[in-house]
């Protein structure tokens, strides 16, 4: 007979927590004890763990890179499919598409050449599907934007998350055929995804959509304004999870990183309310997004 698992204490709980907040700012409170316990039993299965005190310990151990990876891409691997909502994408066609491309004419007109690339940031892309959505987007829109002399070539997306394993299955760009149906249409289907030889059971992006998509791990506890300056930043359904000062701290960071009249997008359920003052409001349909003046 297998022995029973001791349940997550609440004591383990808060030194789990808090071990998580320090790494990736985080935080779980009292009342996420289940969703914690839930995240890390396969973390315990894998390390073959008997107790969550085991698990405790093993992360007070600083040399321990695998668990403590483990563990925080537990925590933060969050839902995701391709086109999520919807609505948000038909903001980025109809209001932020455009006014980036007007930037990008105005920057190659007074330069008299060719323009840096229109830059969008995915943050916390986890296994892909928001950036690769974001140039299938792209692609969709430039032949209708009559921008001329813009191309594929003119923008880059860097999609970034915590976790390095997942940004390996994010950009292998394969997905299974559940993981398709949820967003993608047949003719979506058709344009974007080929199946490899050999390969049944998944479709991979194809290498016009590889070419605007760039992978790089950030943790956003560290000082991440080194990527650079964004014509839009994602990060969706993400800052619900950080306490209120650190995501003060983040959208400080996001505001600086910002092209003037660039936006912010967060996700359906998260606001700035009480947390920045520093954009402009703007609605368009069920979007809401946030525009540095």
């Amino acid at each position: 007979m297998i022995p029973k698992r001791p349940p997550l204490t609440s004591v383990v709980q808060e030194a789990i927590s808090r071990f998580i907040e320090q790494q990736c700012g985080i935080r779980l409170g009292p009342e996420k004890g289940y969703l914690v316990e839930h995240r890390l039993v396969p973390v315990l299965q894998h390390f073959q763990l008997t107790s969550f005190e085991a698990l405790r310990d093993r992360l007070m151990d600083k040399q321990d890179h695998e668990m403590r990876d483990r563990v925080l891409e537990a925590i933060t691997t969050h839902e995701t499919a391709f086109f999520r909502d919807r609505h948000p994408f038909e903001a980025l066609r109809q209001v932020v598409l455009p006014q980036a491309a007007k930037r990008w004419q105005a920057t190659r007109a007074s330069l008299g050449r060719a323009a840096g690339p229109i830059r969008i940031w995915c943050a916390a892309c986890s296994s892909g599907q928001e950036p690769w959505s974001m140039a299938m987007a792209i692609l969709e829109w430039l032949p209708l934007c009559g921008v001329p002399g813009l191309a594929a070539g003119d923008f880059h997306i860097l999609a970034t998350d915590l976790s390095a394993r997942i940004l390996e299955q994010a950009k292998r760009g394969a997905y299974t055929e559940t993981e398709i149906s949820r967003g993608l249409t047949p003719g979506q289907v058709a344009r974007f995804l080929t199946r490899p030889v050999g390969a049944k059971a998944l479709q991979e992006v194809r290498p016009e959509l590889r070419s605007m998509v760039e992978f790089r791990r950030v943790n956003m506890q560290e000082p991440f304004r080194t990527q650079g300056f964004f014509d839009l930043i994602l990060c969706r359904n993400v800052l619900i999870y950080f306490a209120d000062p650190f995501k003060r701290q983040i959208c400080e960071s996001f505001h600086a990183m910002l092209h003037p009249g660039a936006y912010l997008m967060l996700g359906a359920a998260e606001s700035l309310f009480d947390i920045s003052e520093s954009f402009a409001t703007e609605r368009h349909g069920d979007t809401l997004l946030y525009r540095r003046p």
